[in-house]
């Protein structure tokens, strides 16, 4: 728990779309909500809201199966319901971004609409995705990137010299090929 939200009191808000059936609070934990439930015999239930155990899908993050009468069931992925609560429907080409790269992480603080680049951006920053020499099928370290980049060498020589396609030296000479992370962090702060 971050220090902000030691200070912070836990609001609930209705998940839009199970209004009436479910919950989500600042702190990124989802709960039933306190109802009563007409069964077949005629007789009535009342059953006491509970938090729900959230449990991991196939990507790390994490979510709760929803269901209510007459739905279908749905895996519901504590961020976005965090998001949809709190800050309201995802604009358009937009994605959730977990600010401090850490996918069980959400708390509303750490929970924002972003676009994929700003995303992709915030993996690259927290080193939470393999980019450059440190993915696992990189065959160019961070220096060789530079040396092609400012290298007045033929393409075909760098070509041998590398083991790379044509292809390669080209995107990576004009701009549209791997860069360093300092590369796209300066790109970043330009924009």
């Amino acid at each position: 728990m971050s220090p902000t939200m030691e200070c912070q009191s836990k609001e609930w808000r209705f998940i839009p779309g199970w209004e009436s059936f479910y919950e989500v609070s600042n702190f990124g934990e989802i709960r039933s909500v306190d109802r009563i439930v007409h069964k077949n015999n005629g007789t009535q239930a009342k059953y006491k809201g509970k938090v729900r155990s959230a449990t991991n899908d196939q990507d790390g993050y994490l979510g709760v199966l929803l269901s209510a009468p007459g739905r279908k069931k749905v895996f519901m992925k504590v961020h976005h319901a965090v998001l949809l609560a709190f800050h309201g429907d995802r604009p358009d080409g937009h994605e959730c971004r977990h600010l401090d790269g850490n996918r069980k992480n959400n708390y509303l603080e750490n929970l924002q609409w972003g676009t994929p680049e700003e995303n992709n951006m915030d993996r690259i920053k927290q080193a939470t995705v393999a980019y450059g020499e440190k993915h696992g099928n990189c065959k160019l370290s961070d220096k060789d990137v530079e040396f092609i980049v400012n290298s007045g060498a033929p393409t075909k020589d760098l070509m041998r010299k590398y083991g790379v396609a044509r292809t390669t030296i080209i995107s990576i000479r004009n701009g549209t090929g791997r860069r360093s992370i300092a590369d796209l962090q300066r790109k970043k702060e330009v924009n």
